[in-house]
């Protein structure tokens, strides 16, 4: 669709649907047409043309197709806001549990935790406790690091069994420690 002005009066091109003949529509007249569902005539065979949908028609389908996305993914964001609270309950849940002497293993309560882990569950050893404990309270080894301050190079080497730097090695241990330990 292009544009021609000839003597101040501004011409929209326009081919018609039934002979497929290129014409002329005054602005006016094309604005009318197309906002308004008005009709213009072929200039070759006389035929009714009409803008299938009006301007306006086609945006208010755009705004509602629009809103319709926007409510759609407002509801998946609120839907996964809840998964997240959900899972975080339930994690922070599990936490309290251990912290409170509590086996994620076998559900019953010890004084030392950490010792009855190594005693009757050394399936999980040191390094298998502080993945399984990172785990059962649903962080990452980033979230863990962030929490203890040291990088998370540092955790995936702990939990693989490899040499970690002392201060490192020394700071998750102590987290370990205290996951062990029921709250006073």
């Amino acid at each position: 669709m292009g544009t021609s002005t000839f003597v101040n009066v501004e011409l929209v091109h326009v081919t018609t649907s039934c002979c497929t003949v290129e014409c002329g529509l005054p602005r006016r007249l094309y604005d009318d047409c197309r906002n308004k569902g008005k009709q213009f005539y072929c200039p070759k065979c006389g035929g009714t043309q009409v803008f299938t949908k009006t301007e306006n028609q086609r945006l208010k389908e755009e705004i509602e197709m629009l809103n319709g996305s926007v409510a759609k993914s407002e509801s998946r964001r609120r839907e996964a806001e809840w998964q997240r609270n959900a899972a975080r309950k339930s994690h922070r849940k599990m936490r309290d549990r251990v912290k409170n002497g509590v086996c994620p293993c076998c559900n019953r309560t010890f004084d030392n935790l950490l010792k009855h882990m190594r005693t009757k569950h050394p399936e999980y050893g040191d390094n298998q406790t502080l993945k399984q404990l990172r785990e059962t309270y649903g962080l990452t080894q980033g979230d863990l690091a962030d929490e203890l301050g040291v990088s998370q190079f540092h955790v995936s080497h702990f939990e693989c069994g490899r040499s970690v730097i002392s201060w490192a090695r020394d700071q998750i241990e102590s987290w370990i420690e205290d996951q062990g330990q029921p709250k006073s």
